[in-house]
């Protein structure tokens, strides 16, 4: 019976990236995008760590970081990839429901002015273990004409 009731009560993770270019001088958005994320290997560890109350370990979501590779994200993946990448922004946290995480990082005109293909969140600055990466269908082509906001909604289900 417990093995049953294990497999029932299971914790499903889910998350999803959103990006949008906006434009600096109306503040309209010009294009936006919704994907799913891939919560990686070390992202696992750093749940189970944060379960246990440990932050020193693996520590905790603090970054947001982009970058222009159109290599697939991988469970893996331990850093950014592609030529062009960050800078990292400290996070803004919000909880809209009782089983939800929102992370926000907002970039601005001189900024990340290349092509923005993935998103990641990271533990640190730089260095850190990385927590969780997305990937664009549609890259962004942004310049210092817009302004860049990415969120990350983490779902405990």
């Amino acid at each position: 019976m417990p093995e049953e009731r294990s497999l029932k009560d299971k914790v499903k993770i889910t998350g999803r990236l959103t990006g949008m270019l906006i434009d600096a001088k109306t503040g309209k958005i010009i294009q936006k995008e919704t994907v799913e994320n891939l919560i990686t290997n070390v992202g696992k560890e750093m749940l189970a760590y944060l379960t246990k109350g440990d932050i020193a370990t693996k520590g905790y979501v603090s970054h947001f970081s982009l970058c222009d590779s159109t290599q697939a994200p991988a469970a893996t993946d331990t850093t950014e990839v592609g030529v062009n990448n960050g800078p990292r922004k400290a996070v803004t946290v919000t909880f809209p429901a009782a089983n939800k995480v929102l992370f926000t990082g907002d970039w601005g005109t001189a900024e990340a002015n290349y092509t923005i293909r993935r998103g990641y969140l990271f533990s640190a600055a730089s260095g850190g273990n990385l927590f969780a990466t997305g990937a664009f269908t549609t890259p962004f082509t942004k310049t210092s004409d817009y302004g860049f906001k990415a969120t990350y909604e983490i779902t405990y289900a």
